[in-house]
């Protein structure tokens, strides 16, 4: 059985750059936000903001690929557009290449019909089916935009934009703050626009992407791409404020070759930098009433795209379990593993040589697999502490035996949403063993969970 678990595996996180930051709070930090995913050749390729490009064969592990320029911008689009390819980001101009990694060629930044040059963040290319371009963008309380654009010329808008989404404060999600307690301020951002038989989706994020109330929502239209938006009645369409996946907002649509819809959107860290960020997935679809939803946000295994059976029952066995470690920093106590929040974690103490986390499951599972979620304590790049892989060893036990569940004690693969299978096994408690991580960095234990099933066929 084929499966995934949020965040999404994607190896080599970047270093976050950019943003407004209150100035105790800027540290070094590692993020990956507002992904948009695109198919070409059997291959699926993500652009998210801090970088460009990763790819994958299964939608599920995403590994990083060259692309020049390697920044377009925060919250970049790509359109695939009479074999070419079309990329552009926030504050940057139009560029286009023959490939979805290019090398691209810059063509200029947007123009309106009088020539004007626009410079706009969080944009977005839409090609319909009848060949005509359309440019969205907004990122403020000002609200979402539309534009057609000339297809001979993509830089250049036909038209004066118009405003098709706007700022309501009766749509409670669209509100400032944790609780969207702030009713006269908003962020609407991260347009992406989405046609399904006929209809159009006008997805949009609020109230902001450091609040865990940051969410998914959508207007709808039978009119056309520029007119006739209204506010569809399920709203928002995925949305998360407690739990170890929070604030999903900001992202795009694809499909899977089963032909089924997946959403991939950003996770709200925010504990380094109001902008740390992960990245998520979940599969998404129209109602009954013709209108989107995402079915998430998940944080337990589910069955990957394409894969075939029913859904796995497979639970989280570790959370808030009672836990010990051979060695705790000050503050960081081995708990704060498995509490289900991004914004703690186990440290081990200086001096312990090969730190060990133990999580006793109060009874016999079979465990099915595992997620392990770091923080890079120490990171500072231009000290010269870069991230890098971690490695490790899993083991259960049974019957007072322990055993090894999966050994990566020589891992080479720079992973810190690292969720992988196991040969099925029967354990009453886990123990994780660090063996290594990079010169300089503490590996922090954000989250430690093992999922299985109650063993009852032992």
């Amino acid at each position: 059985m084929k499966t995934y678990c949020n965040p999404v595996f994607v190896e080599e996180y970047p270093r976050g750059t950019g943003g407004e930051s209150d100035r105790e709070f800027d540290r070094d930090y590692r993020s990956l936000a507002d992904p948009e995913v695109i198919f070409w050749k059997d291959k699926w390729y993500m652009y998210p903001t801090y970088r460009l490009a990763y790819e994958s064969a299964d939608m599920v592990h995403w590994r990083p690929v060259r692309v020049s320029p390697d920044d377009a911008g925060p919250a970049p689009t790509v359109l695939c557009y009479r074999d070419q390819f079309y990329l552009s980001g926030g504050d940057g101009p139009l560029y286009a290449g023959d490939s979805p990694t290019g090398p691209f060629r810059p063509l200029g930044y947007f123009r309106r019909p009088g020539g004007e040059k626009m410079v706009i963040r969080d944009t977005m290319l839409f090609a319909d089916d009848d060949g005509s371009v359309y440019l969205y963008w907004g990122l403020g309380s000002a609200g979402i935009f539309g534009v057609r654009l000339d297809p001979e010329n993509l830089t250049q808008m036909l038209s004066d934009p118009v405003r098709l989404i706007a700022f309501d404060p009766a749509h409670a999600w669209e509100r400032f703050g944790e609780y969207n307690q702030s009713y006269g301020k908003t962020y609407l951002e991260g347009a992406y626009m989405l046609k399904e038989k006929g209809r159009y989706y006008l997805v949009y994020s609020a109230p902001g992407t450091c609040y865990g109330s940051y969410c998914l929502a959508a207007y709808v239209s039978d009119q056309g791409p520029l007119q006739g938006f209204v506010c569809q009645k399920r709203n928002p369409i995925l949305a998360t404020r407690q739990g170890l996946i929070r604030g999903p907002g900001h992202g795009s649509f694809a499909r899977a070759k089963d032909g089924s819809l997946w959403c991939y959107y950003t996770i709200a860290l925010c504990y380094d930098h109001k902008y740390e960020r992960r990245i998520g997935m979940d599969r998404a679809g129209i109602d009954e009433n013709g209108e989107l939803y995402v079915d998430g946000a998940t944080s337990i295994p589910r069955l990957a795209p394409d894969a075939e059976g029913p859904q796995p029952q497979w639970l989280p066995l570790t959370v808030s379990n009672p836990t010990r470690a051979n060695g705790c920093a000050p503050g960081r106590e081995s708990f704060y593993a498995v509490d289900e929040s991004l914004l703690t974690w186990w440290q081990p103490a200086p001096e312990t040589a090969v730190p060990e986390i133990t999580v006793e499951l109060k009874a016999r599972y079979r465990l099915h697999s595992y997620r392990l979620l770091w923080r890079d304590v120490g990171l500072k790049y231009q000290g010269g502490v870069l991230p890098g892989p971690i490695g490790y060893v899993l083991y259960g036990r049974e019957h007072d035996t322990w055993r090894v569940i999966a050994d990566h004690g020589r891992n080479a693969l720079d992973v810190n949403c690292d969720y992988r299978t196991c040969d099925s096994c029967v354990a009453d408690a886990v123990r994780l063993q660090i063996t290594s991580a990079p010169s300089g960095i503490t590996p922090g234990l954000i989250n430690f969970t093992v999922f299985g099933t109650f063993a009852s066929d032992v």
